[in-house]
């Protein structure tokens, strides 16, 4: 249940047509923050080469975060998730860039802050499959145990949502494995995020059977539960 909106989303006060790019909302234990991702790829930089969209978006995004990394706003709201179109990290081989130079530039403008600030998940689609990564940081494992990757991660936990379906079809060739991709599925489907408690959040991918005889031709084909028990910036800084 949303228990309170942000008191103010930002919004270009000289151009209304360029507004609610980025907002953010709480939902129970979490602080949830929705970005423009699409002004860190080269591809969809004439979409918005008459704007300041990325330099305001970074600006507040930054003031956000610091806000609420204050002791009594991180204790109300522990979890802080982050969404948006682009995946920083992703391993399909389909031909257009899209996990290799689109997700490195996607990386160069938001890896560090999501970092430096404690985002604890972020959550991006545009290729159309499922990926569940490991915690990461500058393409490695951000972890404090590798038998138990997802307890007190030091680094956020990246995930693919993007089988809802599209009329371009299902992205289903992938890289060869990197060792950060812990999960990866090419079936229609969707996920459901459960934020259990201030420690523990648990996220399911769910599939569509299509062979399947039953009432509910839905299949649960990944499941991570994550806990932090040290909410904060995972790195200092000044």
């Amino acid at each position: 249940m949303v228990d309170q909106t942000v008191n103010s989303i930002d919004k270009f006060q000289n151009n209304p047509h360029w507004n609610n790019h980025y907002y953010a909302f709480y939902l129970g234990p979490a602080l949830v923050i929705s970005i423009n991702m699409e002004v860190y790829v080269d591809t969809y930089n004439y979409l918005f080469k008459n704007t300041t969209l990325q330099h305001d978006q970074e600006t507040w995004l930054i003031d956000r975060l610091r806000e609420a990394n204050k002791p009594e706003a991180r204790k109300k709201h522990p979890w802080i998730i982050v969404f948006g179109h682009q995946p920083l990290y992703c391993s399909s081989s389909r031909q257009d860039g899209s996990c290799t130079t689109d997700a490195e530039q996607t990386r160069d403008g938001l890896e560090d802050i999501f970092y430096r600030w404690g985002v604890d998940i972020v959550i991006g689609a545009h290729i159309h499959n499922y990926e569940r990564e490991y915690p990461m940081y500058k393409g490695k494992r951000a972890v404090q145990s590798y038998e138990d990757p997802y307890r007190n991660p030091k680094g956020p936990v990246y995930i693919v949502s993007g089988a809802g379906g599209c009329p371009e079809k299902i992205d289903v060739q992938f890289f060869p494995r990197p060792d950060w991709n812990a999960f990866a599925d090419s079936q229609f489907g969707y996920g459901i995020l459960e934020i259990v408690n201030r420690t523990t959040v648990v996220y399911q991918q769910k599939a569509i059977i299509y062979d399947c005889t039953c009432d509910y031709p839905l299949q649960v084909i990944d499941q991570v539960e994550i806990v932090q028990e040290h909410h904060g910036p995972f790195a200092k800084f000044e």
